[in-house]
């Protein structure tokens, strides 16, 4: 199963965030000590590391946290549970950036074989497929990304174009309407077809 659809971790991850953002916000006062407890967070992110390869070996830590803490040497007034807690947010971003740039390279070297000139590896390959998150390809020949995202948050304008040129500024644009968000899409993909070609026969 899919670690961003594992209800476990789902829950668990949601916690872990709840830790650290209130933790370094009750810290700030006191310069010395938010630096202390960075530095420990580190250390018990690095033990963590050492001991879990996925987001859901961090599950099996929870009840562990005295000795974890312990392992990882610091000493710091921040109770074993919320530093393991905290640690585990961030190794859980690492884990989620290592999982996606894995996707990528995967879906492209796919791609490749297959002869195609996009790869999805993230969300539907077809847009039309979308209703919620987001879809992100590579245009494979040029490094070209295409995102686009369904914007729960954004109401009026809820669906969010993204181009990212490699090298370039990106250019993201929200629309109101679905189906106008679709062409845009598709234009979007055969403007960058169209300029690859170009460069590639100057």
């Amino acid at each position: 199963m899919n670690e961003n659809a594992d209800r476990t971790v789902l829950v668990a991850r949601a916690g872990w965030r709840s830790a650290e953002a209130e933790l370094f916000p009750a810290l700030i006062a006191d310069p010395h000590l938010y630096q202390r407890t960075v530095e420990a967070v580190r250390l018990v992110a690095g033990e963590l590391r050492s001991r879990c390869a996925d987001s859901r070996g961090l599950l099996e830590q929870r009840g562990r946290a005295e000795e974890v803490v312990a392992a990882a040497a610091v000493d710091v007034a921040v109770p074993p549970p919320v530093l393991v807690a905290v640690a585990s947010a961030l190794l859980d971003r690492e884990f989620a950036a290592e999982r996606g740039e894995r996707d990528r390279r995967r879906a492209i070297d796919e791609a490749r074989a297959a002869g195609r000139a996009w790869a999805a590896w993230e969300g539907p390959a077809e847009i039309s497929e979308l209703t919620a998150g987001r879809s992100v390809a590579i245009h494979v020949p040029s490094g070209t990304v295409v995102t686009a995202e369904v914007l729960a948050w954004s109401p009026a304008e809820p669906y969010l174009l993204r181009v990212d040129p490699p090298g370039g500024g990106p250019d993201a644009r929200t629309y109101a309407d679905r189906n106008e968000w679709l062409d845009a899409h598709d234009r979007s993909r055969s403007a960058v077809e169209a300029h690859w070609h170009e460069e590639a026969e100057s």
